[in-house]
């Protein structure tokens, strides 16, 4: 937020009645995942990063894809575009839709760890990340319910506990790319159905992400692809110059990255 900031210059019967509290909440998630739009590409493979800082490739779930929508979100919330938040988190919660495993499950575990025994080695798990399927589908409708009444502050809190609830260690350490390619997929719909101040705000999330990017490889292209983006929004008329041809391009440029 703070580089958004910088562009911008009990008891059985509790119990009980919670779980009937929950049924309610869980068909009302679903209701609402049944009529959002499909996402614009399905989840990526990333690399994840470890406790020693490394990466190795994996092919992820919807998690990260989910997550990196909601990053965009709050981007755009920050830029005061709803219809561009609006449109982040409808991508995130098609993504949450298809999220493997339980409602209970974790989003996120952690990895599993060979642990030495009387019998020799075992696999064993640390605690898993807090944040479940559940939590994220719920705190995404709130947020589209806040955002549509106009209560940006509350829509953005919603997000931010999805971002809270993932330990930072699990985060892929190529999210930043994830993010710029959902970022440059809305751009190109934007541009296509003239909304140009959707498109400026895609592109600056894209901006962000990509100079957000550290990991081992294509940081250097990636704050350079960063570069060539501000200096297009920069520009006279830029929003009427820039065409899908040009994001495709851009767009190709941080697929061939992931």
């Amino acid at each position: 937020m703070t580089a958004v900031a910088s562009l911008l210059s009990g008891s059985s019967g509790k119990e009980t009645g919670r779980c009937w509290i929950d049924a309610f909440i869980v068909a009302g998630v679903v209701l609402v995942a049944s009529c959002e739009r499909k996402p614009v590409s399905s989840a990526p493979q990333l690399a994840s990063a470890s406790a020693t800082g490394t990466s190795s490739p994996s092919h992820l779930d919807s998690g990260a894809a989910m997550l990196a929508a909601v990053d965009n979100a709050r981007s755009a919330i920050a830029l005061r575009n709803p219809n561009a938040a609006a449109n982040d988190i409808r991508q995130a919660a098609s993504y949450a839709k298809t999220l493997s495993g339980r409602l209970s499950d974790p989003i996120f575990p952690e990895p599993t760890t060979a642990a030495a025994g009387p019998l020799g080695p075992s696999v064993t798990g640390a605690p898993a990340g807090r944040l479940t399927a559940f939590q994220a589908q719920v705190n995404l409708t709130t947020a589209q319910s806040e955002l549509r009444n106009g209560n940006f502050t509350e829509a953005d809190t919603g997000l931010l506990a999805i971002q809270n609830g993932i330990p930072s260690r699990l985060i892929p350490i190529d999210l930043p790319l994830l993010r710029a390619r959902e970022s440059l997929d809305l751009a190109r719909i934007a541009v296509s159905s003239g909304q140009a101040p959707d498109l400026r705000t895609q592109l600056i999330s894209a901006q962000l992400a990509l100079n957000a990017y550290s990991g081992p490889r294509h940081a250097m292209q990636a704050k350079a692809l960063a570069a060539d983006i501000g200096q297009s929004l920069n520009q006279r008329g830029a929003l009427n110059a820039i065409s899908p041809g040009q994001l495709s391009v851009w767009w190709g440029r941080v697929y061939g990255w992931g």
